[in-house]
């Protein structure tokens, strides 16, 4: 067998063979390097989870805000429906039409605001709305003051009821950042 010589066959057997420890230092480097490389990836990964565990909690906490917002609107307009609806339930000289069209707007504004809300303040409206309906069909025949004693004993709990809901708004938004939400919502996306 012919062998050929390469010219610089010593220079690289001295580089991997390691007599004067250059190949130790270079295999030392790489283990750095991979070290490295594997703390980049986790810090990565620990960052990426912190920048979408603050994502989660904004956006679970605006959709609550939306909510809420709109509730209060929307309750704002039912009382203000109601309070038309009595004043007119109080004034003997008001004709049964305008009448009529109050407790109408009253019973839409309320079936508008139970799309935005929940628990006992959504069946203290559907009461409310019930007694409404009760006090126009028993005031067209003239049996009216039972029943509007009863719608205006659901009126008064309404307040409670709003005030109950803002409240159970305020413990959804900090279930928000909860470490289950945010596990949930980081499994969900992985």
């Amino acid at each position: 067998m012919n062998r050929r010589k390469y010219p610089n066959s010593k220079k690289l057997n001295t580089v991997v063979g390691a007599p004067d420890g250059r190949a130790r230092l270079s295999g030392q480097f790489a283990t750095i390097v991979s070290c490295v490389s594997v703390f980049i990836a986790a810090l990565a990964f620990v960052l990426n989870y912190q920048a979408q565990a603050i994502a989660v909690r904004q956006a679970c906490i605006q959709r609550i805000d939306n909510q809420e917002a709109e509730a209060t609107k929307k309750t704002g307009a039912f009382f203000g429906a109601l309070a038309v609806l009595l004043s007119k339930t109080i004034n003997p000289n008001v004709a049964a039409a305008s009448y009529y069209g109050a407790g109408e707007e009253a019973i839409r504004a309320g079936r508008d605001l139970t799309a935005y809300v929940s628990g006992e303040y959504l069946h203290s409206i559907v009461r409310v709305i019930w007694g409404i309906q009760d006090v126009m069909e028993i005031s067209a025949h003239l049996k009216a003051e039972e029943a509007e004693r009863n719608a205006v004993r659901q009126f008064n709990s309404l307040n409670y009821y709003f005030s109950a809901f803002k409240a159970s708004l305020d413990i959804q938004r900090e279930a928000c950042g909860s470490k289950e939400s945010l596990t949930r919502s980081f499994v969900e996306n992985f």
